[in-house]
């Protein structure tokens, strides 16, 4: 096959799967390849890892990708890199790893956050941070706990680095990381864009042990010669920081401007829309990101449950029920056939409102704004009347009121939300779209490309940066492609305006016993 535009390279290093995908200047995913990568669960909450894993993932994955389209060592323009937060790596003086990387779901710091928590203000942490919740998954904690626990390494560091940014030294041999990816740390100070100097001086941290600061979408700089010379490459690509996962699948979905919120429902739900500058909450509920729109910022709230909550139902209970039946009934049948698409043929047995059957999906605790790590899920309102298909109604209508919660509390704020963009798992579910239009009585636009929206925002961020379009507004306009819009439905607003309302002072009521 003969090919002459340039082929943008997005890499998107997951919690457990790393993805290297190639895309068309057009937007069209031309391959895509991935690895999954072992994280050590055994010792929780200490959770760690070997980085050197995500870089043999990548090179894995180049090289397939490569063996398959051979036209590809002509025409790879730029390489760019998107990962999970919090999770880092340390360095000695001669750049060899010290220790194993510490994971970002790692929440070893308890006692840590809770001396941040009386050394800083709610209000100082918020207004240099953006962050309204300092928990043990953060880095600042972590580092502290170093400190204390493991000063001879500390000691020994020359540098400290996040996933992206080791990856990007990988690639280029450089120590540099964008606002995106340091904000999450909570080690940056929003404002200033800069190291807050106070946090680092109060943790042990020298300045210099982390890397340069950067926009995201910057040009680092050109593929190390040997590596390009490694892969085949004909030429060394243009690497380019991408920032955030959440970030670069906002930009992905075509999130770059304020109106528009992206909804991501993969194991948990992540809620986000763009600002032109900061908009802080006088309530501390809504945390502040640094976007990877270069001088954007974004409000970025999750919840701990989102497709989890479906799948524990799913693993846990129907499966069990429906291999019963299925050996009474002696039919040769998987308990592997229940997939998702069979759940919402189920679910549309039951009308809007499932007859008075409402979930609290809290299982693994409430996220923002409530933020309770020790909530819990509750199904209320069962009726003899209820079954299988209106506990599934219940369930993924709950999810439907987490985001129609989130979306209210920037709508506090001022922020007004037109449309929501989908993106994760949960897109591919006509079903579960159609209710959360229904609930938040606001158009859904699904895109093609939603499955890889992370790394395709990679490419729309290098796709200006190596100025092959002018702005971020053409890339999208060129590089998007709509699939389809779900509009609400007018006739379910007062039911659903009922049962949300419901649904907040049942939380209310209930929080106290968590």
């Amino acid at each position: 096959m003969k090919e002459n535009r340039p082929i943008l390279i997005g890499v998107d290093a997951g919690s457990s799967v790393l993805k290297v995908a190639a895309f068309r200047t057009d937007g069209k995913l031309i391959q895509l390849s991935k690895r999954e990568v072992k994280i050590d669960f055994s010792k929780t909450p200490i959770i760690e890892f070997n980085i050197e894993d995500y870089w043999d993932a990548f090179i894995d994955c180049m090289e397939e990708l490569i063996a398959k389209n051979p036209y590809f060592k002509n025409n790879i323009a730029s390489i760019t890199v998107t990962s999970q937060g919090s999770t880092f790596v340390m360095l000695d003086s001669q750049l060899e790893i010290i220790r194993k990387a510490i994971f970002w779901m790692d929440s070893r710091a308890q006692e840590e956050v809770i001396l941040l928590k009386n050394s800083f203000s709610k209000l100082d942490i918020y207004k240099h941070s953006g962050q309204v919740h300092i928990n043990s998954n953060y880095v600042l904690g972590k580092l502290m706990w170093i400190a204390k626990n493991e000063k001879q390494n500390l000691s020994k560091t020359s540098k400290i680095l996040f996933l992206q940014d080791y990856l990007i030294y990988k690639l280029t041999g450089e120590f540099i990381t964008d606002y995106s990816i340091a904000c999450i740390s909570s080690l940056l100070d929003i404002n200033k864009k800069e190291w807050w100097q106070d946090i680092l001086d109060f943790i042990g941290i020298n300045r210099n042990m982390l890397p340069e600061l950067c926009e995201p979408g910057s040009i680092v700089g050109k593929m190390k010669k040997d590596l390009s010379a490694f892969l085949n490459l004909k030429c060394s690509p243009i690497i380019c920081t991408g920032g955030l996962d959440q970030a670069t699948s906002a930009i992905g979905a075509g999130n770059i401007k304020p109106g528009i919120v992206s909804e991501n429902t993969g194991t948990v739900i992540a809620v986000s829309t763009v600002l032109d500058s900061p908009i802080w909450d006088p309530n501390f509920n809504i945390p502040i990101f640094c976007h990877s729109i270069p001088g954007k910022y974004y409000i970025l709230t999750w919840s701990p449950n989102g497709g989890n909550v479906l799948k524990w139902f799913r693993d846990s209970i129907l499966k069990k029920w429906f291999q019963f039946k299925m050996e009474k009934l002696n039919i040769k049948l998987s308990v592997e056939d229940l997939d998702f698409d069979n759940m919402d043929y189920i679910s549309k047995m039951a009308p809007p409102g499932a007859e008075g059957l409402l979930m609290l999906p809290h299982i693994g605790g409430s996220g923002f704004p409530e933020f309770n790590p020790n909530a819990c899920g509750i199904f209320f309102g069962i009726k003899l009347n209820h079954s299988l298909q209106h506990f599934l109604k219940a369930i993924m209508e709950s999810i439907g009121y987490i985001l129609r919660r989130n979306i209210e509390c920037m709508e506090k704020l001022d922020i007004d939300i037109n449309e929501i963009r989908s993106l994760g798992g949960g897109s591919k579910s006509l079903e579960w779209l159609t209710i959360k239009s229904d609930i938040t009585q606001k158009p859904i636009l699904i895109l093609k490309t939603r499955d890889e929206a992370a790394a395709l925002g990679c490419c729309l961020l290098s796709s200006v940066a190596i100025k092959y379009y002018p702005s971020y507004e053409e890339a999208v306009k060129n590089m998007l492609v709509n699939e389809n819009i779900i509009n609400p439905n007018s006739n379910y607003k007062d039911l659903y305006d009922q049962i949300y309302n419901k649904y907040l002072k049942i939380y209310e009521n209930v929080s106290i016993f968590f």
